[in-house]
């Protein structure tokens, strides 16, 4: 652990030494604090909780030749309390060196590491790195490998270890094929391969893209963690936006397991749709996005998300003020249509100066048993969640 370590410290100063000669460093420094009050439990009055984070981003991109580039990018963690968690669990599934001290874990995580090729009409790229689909703002089903969920906005994006080809007819349009490993990186069998292809086109108001990806035969399916998939699983994804006097997005994918689910093939099926509208003269921006979410679809919960949807509609609103060019007040909501429950969150973020930003929030998780003396409990009620309220400061550093 201490030679891992070691190397890439080496690695970062050799790095800066380099930058005269074409390397370029990037970087984000978070620093978070979070206070909070667990969910009453029976006899339990719940307990006050906290949480402190030192994160720090930091991304090289090199150049190599004419035509080719070399990515990389680690995460640098320190924690404890609440924010120590999920080191414990290998930072949500990803790959970490941990160490605990003795008043704080912390976790060097490795995030990027490919390499780009571009001509005049082709790019080749190849690593660990992040493929992204999908137009929507909130929710974005069709973003095959991540997902989004807005009760986690501070999720750092899980890379794939894969290949990417593509190719530009034109300005406006793109097509892709893509091969990604399976999701158990010590299956040497190849169950759960990925390869797709994708395409894209953009008008002058005008976008839509298309996905089709084939996971190859396995004992588990992404889709349904608890269902075999001995004929694999064929995904089917689109997502179109438009930019009018308001903007207008929906995306979506289907995810079809021939072996199973014969009779519910729309739980198959996950949805969002949005718009967004900005008032300029009164300085407010709105948003506004649903989610259908089927109970075997690529958003639903399963043993290897559990962060996932667990019911069928969702709404998210937004209404943010910006006080000025630097300050903006926001109030936003996630909404769970089946069983009323909802968590509320009032945020507020200025730009201290170039380059530094700090943010409040507060959520507060609130369902019927607010108003029924606790007979019902929902998904985003304070005991499900198991909070009463969360209080976030952080500060963020670009450089």
């Amino acid at each position: 652990m201490k030679i891992f370590f070691t190397t890439v410290i080496l690695f970062i100063f050799s790095a800066v030494l380099y930058a005269a000669d074409g390397m370029k460093m990037t970087g984000v420094f978070d620093s978070t604090l979070k206070l909070g009050k667990t969910a009453d439990s029976g006899d339990s009055g719940g307990e006050f909780i906290y949480g402190i984070e030192e994160y720090a981003n930091i991304r090289f991109r090199g150049k190599i030749g004419e035509k080719a580039e070399f990515y990389s990018a680690f995460n640098l963690i320190a924690a404890s309390g609440i924010q120590a968690l999920p080191i414990a669990s290998d930072i949500n599934g990803g790959a970490a060196t941990k160490i605990s001290a003795q008043n704080y874990a912390a976790a060097i995580e490795l995030e990027r590491l490919y390499f780009r090729i571009v001509n005049e009409n082709t790019g080749f790229d190849a690593g660990l790195m992040r493929l992204a689909f999908g137009y929507g703002s909130v929710f974005s089903p069709s973003d095959f490998f991540n997902p989004k969920n807005p009760l986690y906005p501070d999720a750092r994006p899980r890379a794939i270890l894969g290949g990417l080809f593509s190719f530009y007819p034109n300005d406006d349009s793109n097509l892709r094929a893509f091969a990604a490993a399976p999701p158990n990186p010590f299956s040497t069998s190849g169950d759960g391969f990925k390869a797709g292809i994708s395409g894209e086109r953009h008008l002058k108001n005008f976008s839509v893209q298309s996905l089709y990806v084939f996971e190859s035969p396995s004992d588990t399916s992404v889709s349904d963690s608890a269902t075999s998939a001995p004929n694999g699983v064929h995904y089917f994804g689109a997502s179109i936006k438009g930019d009018t006097f308001v903007g207008i997005w929906t995306d979506m994918l289907y995810s079809l397991n021939p072996a199973t689910h014969q009779n519910e093939r729309l739980q198959e099926f996950s949805a969002s749709a949005g718009l967004d509208y900005s008032l300029p003269q009164l300085h407010l921006y709105f948003l506004f996005e649903y989610l259908f979410n089927g109970s075997y679809s690529i958003t639903a919960a399963s043993a290897e998300n559990q962060n996932a949807y667990r019911s069928s509609h969702y709404l998210y609103s937004l209404t943010r003020y910006n006080a000025s060019d630097f300050t903006n007040i926001s109030l936003s909501a996630i909404f769970n249509a089946d069983d009323i429950s909802f968590t509320p969150i009032i945020g507020f973020s200025t730009s201290l100066f170039q380059g530094m930003t700090l943010t409040l929030t507060t959520q507060v998780p609130l369902d019927r048993s607010v108003f029924d003396n606790g007979s019902s409990n929902g998904e985003f009620g304070p005991v499900q969640s198991g909070l009463n309220f969360l209080f976030t400061v952080k500060t963020e550093i670009r450089f």
